[in-house]
């Protein structure tokens, strides 16, 4: 048994920690759509053959909590014929996650032009935009997503540190912040008890170390190596921690999300429902008819039933249909999305895909959440401005020139919403009433390529084609010698 170093977790904290990591590694499932394997596979059965019930291991320890209790384990295993799940986290993470939907405009505007070519540059190259949806998307999912610029094979990448894989040594005045930061690395089991001992990267004030933790959340001792790192000389920790909550008092966030547990209870009901359609064909009754009796099969013979010496028939053989509400079932399971929908303000028709006849009825059915989305542009403004700063400093690495403390510039993209041409036409009417549009603007919104001497000239040559085919009013006297 290898000696160990105290991390700053007690036992009681190092379990809580585990249990909350669990939870994430759930949640990601779910999010990642890779919950089939944890409900079709959830049963591991050790002896196929073998009817003791004992000898089983599940492979994700809340599948006994929602599954065994409700079923005993040969229902359990005719259960997993029928297996159907649904993607509700995903679709409902990227309906609320739309903050990034319209790129925002990132710059440096007092840098020398060479340091903002280097800064677009280094957007492009890291494809900063996708990874600023990845994130917000994430924070919905986790609440807390850590984020850190690396430097690979000539090249800067943001790596992310998923919550299931990292934990902290808070700081004993301030528990929302952290002395030390740890996160796996290399390939990780799903299983939290796999290994003894685990392979972590954490970081401190004194830079970056990789070391083994033990199965009671503590240092193995000689296991601590220093790696170098490009931020030793900055004396900085280059995490970047994204929520859309503030702590309070502690460093991970407490709640957990529901949206997950609602998606199980989906999940099931839609198995129960796909075996009921399975179940529910018609079915060949035979009442009265002696055993070692071998009727036909198929819905093309006809049956031949025995009589008494009365000629009364002996037994009966019909069909019958289980009649399952298979119907009342499916609206039952639409209802419950519908419900979650709406229990995090997303619309109805979103999650049924359907179509607007307006961009402004779209608008409005997401109205709820862009002004969450407006809302949170606080809480990632200076995450997002303090992981520019450190990607520019791993930038150096890579001979891309930054001055220190650059000014980064940060202008949200408004979502907007596609008029329909009723729309704009009703739009412009109603600006022109006001004295507040021309029909010069129409031409040049209509067309940018225009300057307004391009479209002073259109605009006169569409009047002189209108006058053409205008027809003549007989009532006025003037229109009428002019064209004769």
């Amino acid at each position: 048994m290898p000696d160990v170093i105290k991390t700053g977790l007690d036992s009681a904290k190092w379990n809580e920690d585990k249990e909350r990591r669990i939870l994430r590694e759930r949640d990601y499932a779910f999010y990642n759509d890779d919950h089939n394997y944890s409900l079709s596979n959830g049963f591991v059965i050790e002896h196929t053959d073998c009817d003791d019930r004992t000898h089983t291991s599940m492979a994700s320890g809340f599948l006994e909590d929602i599954i065994y209790r409700r079923v005993d384990y040969l229902e359990a295993m005719e259960l997993r014929k029928y297996i159907e799940t649904d993607n509700l986290t995903r679709r409902v993470i990227s309906n609320k996650a739309i903050m990034f939907k319209v790129p925002p405009e990132i710059d440096i505007p007092e840098a020398s032009p060479e340091r903002q070519e280097n800064f677009k540059k280094l957007l492009d190259e890291t494809n900063f935009l996708a990874i600023l949806r990845e994130i917000q998307r994430l924070t919905e999912l986790h609440y807390d997503v850590h984020v850190i610029p690396q430097v690979r094979d000539g090249k800067v990448y943001v790596d992310f540190i998923l919550s299931q894989d990292a934990f902290v040594e808070q700081n004993e005045l301030d528990p929302t912040k952290f002395d030390k930061f740890f996160y796996s690395v290399g390939v990780r089991e799903n299983s939290m008890v796999a290994d003894n001992i685990t392979e972590y990267v954490y970081w401190d004030n004194e830079g970056k170390h990789q070391c083994e933790i033990t199965m009671d959340g503590k240092i193995a001792k000689g296991t601590v190596e220093d790696i170098p790192s490009i931020f030793d000389s900055k004396k900085i920790i280059p995490i970047v921690c994204f929520r859309n909550y503030v702590p309070i008092n502690t460093y991970w966030s407490p709640r957990r999300n529901y949206l997950v547990d609602k998606n199980i209870i989906i999940d099931l009901r839609l198995t129960e429902l796909n075996m009921m359609e399975s179940w529910n064909l018609p079915q060949k009754v035979r009442i009265g008819v002696d055993n070692d009796f071998e009727g036909k099969v198929g819905l093309t013979f006809a049956e031949q039933i025995a009589r008494n010496d009365s000629g009364e028939a002996v037994g009966q053989i019909n069909y019958i249909s289980p009649n399952a509400p298979i119907i009342a079932e499916r609206e039952l399971i639409d209802w419950r999305k519908q419900d979650v929908a709406s229990s995090y303000n997303i619309a109805a028709d979103n999650m049924k895909g359907n179509a607007y006849s307006s961009g402004w009825q779209l608008y409005l059915s997401k109205s709820e959440i862009i002004e969450k989305n407006k809302e949170d542009r606080v809480l990632y403004l200076q995450p997002l401005k303090q992981l520019l700063q450190y990607m520019m400093i791993a930038a150096e690495e890579i001979d891309m020139k930054f001055d220190d403390n650059e000014e980064i510039m940060v202008n949200f993209g408004e979502l907007t919403y596609i008029q329909s041409p009723e729309e704009i036409a009703r739009t412009r009417i109603m600006k022109t009433q006001e004295g507040t549009w021309s029909p010069i603007m129409s031409l040049r919104e209509d067309d940018p390529d225009l300057d307004d001497k391009a479209a002073e000239e259109k605009l006169m040559q569409i009047k002189a084609e209108n006058d053409l085919i205008k027809p003549v009013n007989p009532f006025d006297e003037t229109a009428t010698e002019e064209s004769e």
